[in-house]
Order: structure tokens, then sequence, then C-alpha cells
């Protein structure tokens, strides 16, 4: 289902299990990078018993991070990085926003796997090109 996609999966010194993330190159928003594969998130979660320790930000820095790097690779993708998350996941939301996210879609789009929930487009370039 998730085609070339990775997991990670992220422990805290205790090596309690805080959260999870996940990255995939694919075609979902092409027709935002003129039909080039991309990188996209199509999972990230944090232990919900853990709260406001600082995890989700590490996690989604590392994602933008390993974003980047295959974007650099000659050939491999399209240099902006994709996720959606619904509109309820205001938390999530914010966490996105504070890390340079920024929506692409105008409106909230239906789920056509989950009735009635909606979700927004949120996307941040992760590569720099070089100037030479």
């Amino acid at each position: 289902m998730l085609g070339n996609c990775r997991i990670w999966i992220y422990q805290d010194p205790q090596h309690q299990v805080v959260g999870f993330g996940t990255l995939d190159v694919c075609e979902d928003y092409a027709s935002y990078t003129s039909g080039k594969s991309h990188p996209y998130i199509p999972l990230l979660a944090v232990n919900p018993s853990i709260k406001s320790l600082g995890y989700g930000t590490t996690i989604v820095s590392h994602l933008i991070d390993e974003a980047a790097l295959l974007a650099y690779r000659p050939g491999s993708c399209h240099d902006v990085l994709f996720l959606d998350v619904y509109t309820t996941s205001e938390k999530a939301i914010a966490l996105y926003n504070e890390n340079g996210f920024a929506p692409i879609t105008t409106s909230p789009v239906p789920d056509l796997q989950e009735a009635g929930k909606l979700y927004i487009v949120m996307a941040k370039r992760v590569a720099v090109a070089s100037s030479k």
C-alpha cells in the first residue's frame, strides 16, 4: 500500500517507544511537482501518554532531514515534502507549522476512506538548489 515506505521507531533513553515516523517517495501530489515523484510522510505518531517533551519535533526534524537526503540524490525526487493531516488534529497542524510546513489546499479535503473526516495537505521545501 505504501510503496517504498521507510519506517523509524523512536525511543527515549530508557528504551521506551515514544513514537514512529514514516517516509515514502510517491506521486500522490505530483500535480504540485510538475509530475515528478516527491517525498511524503504518510504516518507519524507520538505516544499519547508522553506529552510536550519535544518528541514530535524531533521526529518531524528527522523526517525532514531524510527527505532532504532523498531530494539531493540526482534524479531521485522533487525537493518538496508533503503530508496530509486531519483538520481536527490541531496539535499536529501546529507542530507542522512550527517546522516550516504550510497548507497548500485552499479548503479541507474529504477523506474517502474515513467518512466525515477532512484533511489538509501541507508541504515544505526540504532542499535548496545549489548555485554553481
